[in-house]
Order: C-alpha cells, then sequence, then structure tokens
C-alpha cells in the first residue's frame, strides 16, 4: 500500500535478505489491489464533494484529513 521509490523498495529488499526481483514477485501487490485503491480514492474524493480540487493531479495526489489516502487499511 506504501508507494516507496526504487531506492526504498531496495533498501527494504535487502534488509530482508533478498534481491528486488524477489520482494516484487512475493511481497508486491497485486494489480487488482492497486486499481481498486486508487478508484476507491476517486470515488470516495467525489462522494465528498473534494474532486475538483484534485484536477490534474495523479491519484497518489489525493489527500484526506492532511495526510494522503492509501485505500484500503
Amino acid at each position: 500500500m506504501l508507494n516507496l521509490s526504487e531506492t526504498n523498495k531496495d533498501t527494504l529488499a535487502s534488509f530482508m535478505g533478498h534481491n528486488i526481483r524477489v520482494h516484487r514477485i512475493f511481497y508486491g501487490l497485486p494489480e487488482n489491489v492497486m486499481q481498486a485503491a486508487n478508484v476507491t480514492k476517486l470515488l470516495h474524493a467525489i462522494n465528498n464533494g473534494t474532486i475538483a480540487k484534485y484536477k490534474g493531479n495523479d491519484f497518489d495526489d489525493i489527500e484526506f484529513e492532511g495526510k494522503k489516502y492509501t485505500g484500503f487499511h
């Protein structure tokens, strides 16, 4: 659910004793989970009337209550 930079992904994989390829295969989120999280953020912004303030932004820019919303918890 985190949006780690490539450097941080490498750091995490190395800490766990993996290379980044192994980490992505076994610990990465399935694409359908990421799609659902992004659509959830979009629908939530539409539902609470804040979608207009995100015009021109990406899913990662949608924030709620002062912090980035990551979808499912």
